[in-house]
């Protein structure tokens, strides 16, 4: 298997992540392909194993209903990144997580799931604090 190539340099798992979540809503095609690597290979609950091709023919068109995603929570480890966001335009009360590995900091071999019911919370007397329940 060789090794994917990227054209944004070294960046960090959770910022490959970023980038290419900011790049749906920007619907820049070219952001998001700066930050995809070469091999590629997507999975998610509609797909398995995708390749880069495959990927932005069947995904990308996705981007024109993308307004905002809200990253709720991320971590990283090594080359690997877990982000859990909220994209509005499902409209529903579920939250995506993705399990991206990163090598030469381009996206390798993202996994995105359901996580459950994702709900925001006011907290009483600060209306400008909010929590994200999973």
């Amino acid at each position: 298997m060789s090794t994917p190539k990227s054209t944004t340099g070294m960046l960090s798992p959770v910022a490959a992540v970023k980038a290419a979540l900011q790049a749906y809503v920007d619907k820049d095609r070219a952001a998001i392909e700066a930050v995809i690597g070469d091999p590629y290979t997507f999975t998610s609950p509609l797909d398995n194993a995708l390749n880069r091709q495959t990927y932005f023919s069947r995904c990308w068109p996705n981007s024109k209903n993308m307004t905002t995603i809200q990253v709720i929570q991320a971590f990283e480890a090594d080359d690997r990144a877990c982000v859990v966001y909220d994209p509005a335009q499902l409209q529903s009360d579920f939250a995506m997580q993705s399990f991206t590995r990163c090598v030469t900091g381009a996206l390798w071999r993202p996994r995105c799931t359901l996580v459950g019911t994702c709900r925001t919370k006011q907290h009483p007397g600060n209306s400008s604090r909010t929590e994200h329940v999973i």
